[in-house]
């Protein structure tokens, strides 16, 4: 079943690569290459999953995941479920993922199988 996933990266090579797999898996893509713009896109658009860089300029990807969190409280929205992107999954990243409400953690060299099984678990 198709879904509506936001990337939310600001490297093109990046970009490219995941956009490229999510397709090849069957969904439907919008890029984010900012915090704020990944904010404000959730606030016009739903999404069944949001892939999100960690380390985003100005407003990085926790930053970014407590604000959408808290927009969706506020609209009295279900939880977007929310994986962050990172090349260095630590127990400290992964603690800090969780403490801002994101779902779960995943590096950034990842393969097409785990891509999959990761939308499958979260998104519903």
């Amino acid at each position: 079943m198709t879904k509506k996933i936001l990337l939310v990266e600001d490297y093109p090579a990046n970009i490219l690569v995941m956009t490229t797999l999510l397709e090849q898996l069957g969904h439907d893509c919008d890029v984010a290459q900012t915090g704020e713009e990944a904010v404000k896109k959730v606030q016009v658009a739903e999404y069944s999953l949001l892939f999100m860089d960690l380390n985003l300029p100005k407003l990085d990807g926790y930053g970014a995941c407590a604000e959408i969190r808290k927009l969706e409280e506020r609209r009295n929205r279900p939880a977007t479920p929310i994986i962050g992107l990172t090349a260095d999954v630590n127990e400290k990243a992964r603690e800090r993922c969780h403490q801002v409400g994101m779902n779960s953690v995943m590096p950034k060299t990842l393969c097409v199988d785990e891509l999959a099984q990761m939308i499958e678990r979260f998104a519903a």
